[in-house]
C-alpha cells in the first residue's frame, strides 16, 4: 500500500517493524527489543515474578565459571552439550543459544499450542511458553550458593524451546553463531538486522551487555556476501524521519502485541481516521493473523474487528 498505493487499496500491517530502519523519527533504541522480552519474563505477563532476575543473574556465573577447567566441564553437565565446552568464546555462544530461546518463546507466546516457531508442525511449544519456561525459574536462589542450581533451571527453562521435541538428549551449538537465517541476506541489504546485533545492557533487560556495532554487521555482509549495507536504502524509498500519515500514506492497519519484542519498533499509535493502530496486550507476533480458537484473548478479537471493518470499508470505497 505505501509503494504501490494505485494498484493496493488497503493493507493489514501486523507485527510490522517499520520504525525500526535508520533514519527514522525518534530514533529506533535497539535495546527497546530486549526489553519487551524481559517483560514478556516478567510478572505484568504472567509469567513467576522472580524469573526475569533470576535470568540476569544467571549469566555472571556462567561467564565466571567459563574461566577454569572445571567450569567448563561443570557447565557442559548442567547444558547437556554433545560435546565439552572448551573455553570462553564458547560459552559466550551458549548463553547467545539461550538467549535467542527467550527470545524465540516471546514471539511464540501464544495461549495456545503451535508449532509456527519450531519449523516443524508435529513439535508443538506449549501455551504461554515464557510462562512455562519461568516457572523453573521462579524460586529465590541464595547466590553463590546456589549458582549452579540456578543454572540447572535455567537449562530447563530454556529446553521448554531448545527441547520442545523433547527428543533431544544433549545439545550441540550452532553453525550460524549469529542466527542470521533465511533473513541474512535481506537484512545486509536493506538493513534491518537480525536481533542478536542489538544493543544489551543487562538492566532493563535480563540479558548481559552487548554493544550494537554497525561495522560488526558491514564486515559480516562483505565477508558473506560480499555486498555494501546502504543504511539509507527504505528512507529513499519510503521517506525519512516522518510518519506514515506524515507521508502522506492511508488505508493501513498496524497491529503488534505486547509480548512481541518487534513491537518495539512497530507503529503503536493512531496517526489518522485510515492509518489506525491496534496494541494487543496479550499478543505474541502476529497473533492476530492465526486462526480463531477459543483461547484468543479479547483484545485479539477487537483487532480482528477492527481489520474486517477496515477491509470492508476499503472494498467499498474501491468499488465507489
Amino acid at each position: 500500500r505505501m509503494k504501490y498505493p494505485s494498484a493496493v487499496q488497503g493493507a493489514i500491517a501486523a507485527s510490522a517493524p517499520i520504525r525500526g530502519f535508520p533514519f527514522q523519527v525518534p530514533t529506533y533504541e535497539t535495546s527497546s527489543y530486549w526489553q519487551v522480552v524481559t517483560r514478556t519474563a516478567s510478572s505484568a505477563a504472567g509469567a513467576a515474578p522472580r524469573c526475569k532476575d533470576n535470568v540476569r543473574d544467571a549469566w555472571d556465573i556462567m561467564f565466571e565459571m567459563a574461566k577454569s577447567t572445571s567450569g567448563l566441564a561443570k557447565l557442559s553437565e548442567i547444558f547437556s552439550m554433545c560435546e565439552p565446552l572448551r573455553d570462553a568464546q564458547q560459552v559466550e555462544e551458549l548463553a547467545v543459544f539461550l538467549m535467542v530461546a527467550w527470545d524465540t518463546m516471546a514471539m511464540g507466546n501464544y495461549p495456545f499450542p503451535s508449532s509456527y516457531l519450531t519449523n516443524n508442525p508435529s513439535i508443538l511449544m506449549p501455551p504461554f511458553p515464557v510462562r512455562v519456561a519461568c516457572s523453573y525459574l521462579a524460586d529465590e536462589f541464595d547466590l553463590p550458593q546456589d549458582g549452579e542450581l540456578l543454572l540447572s533451571a535455567l537449562s530447563q527453562a530454556t529446553s521448554v524451546f531448545n527441547n520442545a521435541s523433547q527428543a533431544l538428549n544433549c545439545y550441540s551449538l550452532p553453525e550460524d553463531k549469529s542466527y542470521d537465517g533465511i533473513w541474512d541476506y535481506q537484512w545486509c541489504t536493506e538493513c534491518l538486522c537480525q536481533e542478536t546485533y542489538f544493543e544489551r545492557n543487562g538492566v532493563t533487560d535480563m540479558f548481559w551487555p552487548f554493544a550494537y556495532n554497525e561495522a560488526a554487521i558491514d564486515a559480516h555482509c562483505q565477508q558473506k556476501y560480499g555486498v555494501q549495507q546502504r543504511r539509507d536504502l527504505i528512507a529513499i524509498s519510503y521517506g525519512a524521519g516522518l510518519s506514515p500519515l506524515e507521508r502522506g500514506f492511508s488505508n493501513i492497519v498496524f497491529t503488534n502485541g505486547g509480548y512481541d519484542p518487534w513491537s518495539s519498533a512497530g507503529v503503536n499509535a493512531t496517526l489518522s481516521d485510515s492509518v489506525i493502530s491496534v496494541f494487543i496486550p496479550e499478543g505474541a507476533h502476529h497473533l492476530d493473523l492465526m486462526f480463531s480458537t477459543p483461547q484468543d484473548p479479547q483484545s485479539v478479537q477487537y483487532a480482528r474487528k477492527v481489520q474486517l471493518d477496515n477491509i470492508r470499508k476499503w472494498i467499498q470505497e474501491f468499488a465507489e
